[in-house]
């Protein structure tokens, strides 16, 4: 059974990776598979990919603790790197998401 120590040897280095990128891979390692014969060892093995939330909750609906204040209100900040806030839209990136720190006045 050569495909599954082939579909094992790729695991580790592509965890992402289901049964369609898998077989094209093997294909490209000149075996000779296609997706039933990649995806059924795949199962088997418990070597499937892990599922991936679509969208990351960033917010706290649930406001025991009370609410940090704006405590910038009030202030007159003249010049560049004096007051620094953050985008908290949260940005897609391969390892998970990240927020967008900005300089106020630029």
């Amino acid at each position: 059974m050569a495909i599954i120590e082939e579909i094992r040897a790729i695991a580790p280095e592509f965890e992402g990776y289901g049964h369609r990128r898998g077989d094209a891979d093997l294909r490209h390692r000149d075996m000779v598979v296609n997706s039933r014969k990649a995806q059924r060892p795949m199962k088997e093995n418990d070597l499937d990919p892990r599922g991936r939330w679509r969208f990351v909750h960033t917010s706290d609906i649930d406001h025991r603790n009370p609410i940090c204040p704006f405590i910038a209100r009030g202030v007159e900040v003249h010049g560049l790197d004096r007051l620094w806030v953050a985008d908290l839209t949260s940005i897609n990136i391969a390892e998970g998401f990240s927020c967008a720190p900005l300089d106020h006045c630029s």
